[in-house]
């Protein structure tokens, strides 16, 4: 070859250079003018991977991100355990009363029991109760003897005598009595006066003052009797009034039976 004389570093260089103007008749440029480095070569075979560096340096944090946008609520969970027994809370505002219940069975009579009265015999026999007044009257009367009132207002069960002016006690129990004197007041110098008597013992009075002229005076008194007693009203004084109004009375009821 003529390029002998070139350097042993170029002959593969000017090798590759003469081979591209033989395979290039048509070009214009000799073989002379073909320097290293003007044309690239074939690209050779790819090589191997190389070794893989080291780690470099850590860089420094980042700042903060925007906060981003509420992501879609996810499916709901399994229930949990069940917690523990909460504190007994205030007690709250009253309800509204309820419907009325329906009726019950009817009782037995137990005031009639307890008086010994069979519910066979008539209900006459389980009451008692009176009341009586004084009218048309102005003037003395005995304080030896139970005050006659002339007129009957109610006597259930007979137990009033209106001759003796008694009343007679038929079933054991507890009674009212309520009694009122008065006093005219045309008299200014009489005194009415009445006591409540017991089997002829006193147990309570009604007293109508001489320093007043038309008044009235009334006592009540609740009294434990067995059958038999006897209760009336007993004068105090020699004097009694009653006129068309009816204002002295007598009155009494059992309360219940013993």
């Amino acid at each position: 070859m003529t390029m002998i004389y070139l350097k042993e570093t170029f002959v593969f260089s000017i090798s590759i250079c003469y081979i591209f103007v033989v395979a290039n008749q048509d070009a214009q440029k000799s073989p002379e003018t073909c320097t290293p480095g003007s044309l690239l070569g074939i690209p050779g075979v790819p090589g191997q991977p190389g070794v893989p560096g080291t780690a470099g340096v850590p860089g420094i944090p980042g700042t903060h991100g925007q906060k981003g946008d509420t992501g879609q609520q996810g499916p709901r969970g399994e229930p949990g355990m069940p917690g523990d027994k909460g504190s007994v809370g205030p007690t709250g505002p009253g309800g509204l009363p309820g419907k009325a219940g329906p009726s019950g069975p009817k009782g037995e009579n137990c005031i009639m029991e307890s008086a010994g009265i069979n519910s066979n015999t008539t209900s006459q026999l389980q009451k008692s109760a009176f009341s009586v007044v004084l009218t048309g009257y102005d003037g003395k009367i005995s304080i030896n003897d139970p005050v006659r009132y002339n007129i009957i207002l109610s006597n259930v069960g007979n137990d009033y005598d209106q001759l003796t002016g008694k009343f007679t006690c038929r079933i054991p129990g507890t009674y009212v009595f309520s009694f009122m004197a008065m006093k005219s007041a045309t008299e200014d110098a009489e005194t009415a006066s009445l006591l409540l008597m017991l089997n002829g013992v006193f147990q309570l009075g009604a007293h109508c003052d001489r320093k007043n002229r038309l008044s009235t005076s009334t006592n009540i008194g609740i009294l434990n009797l067995n059958t038999g007693d006897k209760v009336w009203i007993q004068p105090r004084h020699d004097y009694l009034y009653g006129d068309r109004f009816r204002y002295p009375s007598f009155s009494g009821f059992l309360l219940y039976p013993q």
